[in-house]
């Protein structure tokens, strides 16, 4: 398993592209040092040159988890030094799981953890929302782009890697001159399907019939997922198959989508967050890491790419021994 971005043999027979550029506008690995500091950034060992990533997740755990394992990758295989940034309310509970796993932070000094505020209170957070939180992550552009701004002056980004889901932060990067990489924390069929909802709504494969049960629906994914009080024009809606989608199995069926696109809302605030905010995005990324194999989704990614994304095939993470006491 090769990172951040090395090919595997087979996908060498049909790719032939470049490495992914990750460093700042005019920069190069040389120039990326810590000039004028007096001692290395949070207890860094040296002030030599370095490539400095910031890495922003999208604040759920199934996309912070992906995030921290290529922070481990990329300190540990290409000697980088990270900033990791979450919510304020993520960041004190990752700090308290460190604390309490014995994590120090001073033998662990080439990745450093921050905290941005998402504008929730405590009690916001009581009760899970997850449309509260995609419009609280969709306006913290303002903030990232002050820290960047007052984090650049001090310490040289060579990119920011963010989560395709934190649409929010690809603007104040690219305001700053900073080199924008993506992350799709999912499968490579799935980041296919998002970026063609559009596309799968035209021909006809989305919206499904509502359900008779109001609560089986967008709102919650987990009833959808179970499969209740279906009707029957339900049933054959979700078990139709999906043809004419190269990124797509021809077994795939109707169902098998992502679930916030199986759906009888289109109007709903989480498409809406996919079509206009995330979507758009992600093919200005210079790259976007997918976080598969080449050899387990050729299809997928081939179609990715057909789509005009850079798209780089470097997981699955998860496979990857994690010797840090934080996962």
């Amino acid at each position: 398993m090769n990172l951040p971005c090395e090919p595997s043999t087979a996908e060498k027979q049909t790719d032939n592209r470049a490495s992914p550029v990750l460093y700042s506008s005019g920069s190069s690995p040389d120039s990326l040092c810590f000039e004028g500091r007096t001692s290395p950034p949070h207890g860094r060992k040296s002030l030599g040159p370095a490539l400095h990533a910031v890495v922003i997740p999208y604040p759920a755990q199934g996309h912070v988890t992906p995030h921290l394992q290529l922070a481990r990758h990329l300190v540990r295989m290409h000697n980088f030094y990270i900033t990791f940034v979450n919510t304020e309310d993520n960041h004190e509970r990752m700090m308290e799981a460190q604390a309490e796993a014995g994590y120090n932070p001073e033998t662990n000094a080439n990745i450093n953890f921050v905290g941005l505020p998402d504008g929730l209170s405590k009690g916001d957070r009581k009760i899970p929302d997850i449309i509260r939180l995609l419009r609280a992550v969709l306006g913290m552009g303002p903030v990232i782009e002050e820290f960047l701004r007052n984090f650049i002056a001090d310490v040289p980004i060579t990119c920011v890697i963010r989560d395709v889901a934190m649409s929010c932060a690809h603007e104040p990067a690219r305001t700053l001159g900073i080199s924008v990489v993506g992350f799709a924390t999912c499968a490579a069929v799935g980041a296919y399907c998002y970026q063609n909802i559009k596309t799968i709504r035209y021909r006809g494969f989305i919206p499904i019939p509502a359900p008779l049960d109001p609560s089986n629906s967008l709102v919650n994914p987990l009833t959808g997922m179970m499969r209740l009080a279906l009707t029957p024009e339900e049933e054959v809606a979700r078990a139709r198959q999906l043809t004419g989608f190269p990124g797509l199995s021809h077994a795939m069926r109707v169902e098998d989508l992502p679930t916030y696109l199986v759906t009888h809302d289109m109007s709903s605030f989480a498409l809406k967050f996919f079509m206009e905010a995330r979507n758009p995005l992600v093919p200005k990324c210079d790259w976007v890491l997918l976080n598969t194999f080449y050899e387990l989704e050729a299809a997928s990614i081939d179609a990715v790419r057909s789509d005009g994304i850079d798209a780089c095939p470097i997981g699955p993470l998860v496979l990857t021994p994690q010797r840090d006491p934080v996962s």
